[in-house]
């Protein structure tokens, strides 16, 4: 799998197209949310976007959503649905309207590169018609473990979560915050959750080394669990699932693909997808606040 991470030219122009539907799905079943601030920073890294595109039926986009894409240079492309009477279900545009719309664009708009925002198969004689034209195609996918079927005909792929994952979560604001010792709080419920899960990130890289061993979610999520009772905190499963789910939305745990090599005949080795499983990313701001004084003031607040 390719991956395309940084410019091919620094004046490369850029055309953005985004399946809403398609690509939120995706994004949703992998913990983040659709941004428009993250696809167009994507966008930057490419080259200059000249063109941005998003596909939907607007009667599905929130107020707050329309104003986030309008904001960030998205045109919003509405595509409603069409039935034989009004309380039809109705047959979805998007598709039609997409496949129109980016012939349009390679027969009469200079540009150098498309970005589509979508794992439609539907899309497949569209790519290989830009990419006929002399431009380039890269499939924006949600994670680097995505490898839907429209990638491997396109130019390669590009990578949203490093842009979601940004210095705006939660938990990087939360250690800016302590960084200049300007955290203050009366809430202790939040400064409990923060110590949980500040503990959390202690145990996964002291206790049980998920940066030099390679667990699975569930092995991952019972040795939480035990490591944790090991601390005096009492987590349930439950609750440790969503708490390391949480971690990794923030960025500060993330999934990564084992590569397991496996023998083949005339003694080469192939390369091939293993399970997933967890790294801590020890760089996140949130990694290196100071647990100790985090506890420090939880105790603070819970004995005032």
């Amino acid at each position: 799998m390719r991956h395309h991470d940084s410019a091919p030219a620094a004046r490369a122009k850029v055309v953005v197209s985004v399946d809403h539907d398609n690509f939120f799905t995706n994004c949703a079943g992998r913990g983040m949310d659709l941004r428009a601030e993250a696809l167009k920073e994507l966008c930057r890294e490419q080259g200059r976007p000249i063109v941005s595109a998003v596909f939907a039926d607007t009667k599905n986009l929130s107020d707050a959503e329309r104003a986030d894409f309008f904001q960030h240079g998205f045109d919003i492309i509405d595509c409603p649905r069409l039935g034989a009477s009004p309380r039809a279900i109705g047959k979805d545009l998007v598709d039609a309207k997409m496949t129109s719309w980016m012939r349009t664009q390679a027969e009469h708009l200079d540009f150098d590169i498309l970005l589509l925002a979508s794992a439609d198969r539907d899309f497949l004689l569209e790519i290989q018609f830009v990419r006929d034209t002399g431009r380039k195609v890269f499939i924006v996918v949600p994670t680097a473990n995505d490898r839907p079927e429209v990638s491997g005909l396109a130019d390669g792929v590009v990578v949203y979560d490093r842009h979601f994952y940004g210095q705006d979560s939660a938990l990087c604001r939360v250690a800016a915050l302590f960084e200049r010792r300007e955290f203050q709080t009366t809430d202790k419920d939040m400064l409990r959750e923060m110590v949980t899960l500040r503990e959390m990130v202690d145990v996964l890289l002291r206790d049980i080394g998920v940066n030099e061993n390679q667990f699975g979610f569930h092995a991952t999520l019972r040795k939480v669990v035990s490591g944790m009772e090991s601390r005096r905190f009492s987590l349930d499963p439950a609750e440790a699932r969503m708490l390391l789910s949480f971690l990794v939305t923030q960025g500060v745990v993330e999934r990564q693909q084992v590569q397991v090599e496996s023998g083949a005949a005339g003694g080469t080795a192939n390369s091939n997808h293993g399970p997933v499983c967890y790294r801590v990313v020890e760089n996140h701001p949130f990694v290196g606040l100071n647990l100790h004084v985090l506890k420090e003031m939880a105790g603070l607040l819970f004995s005032a």
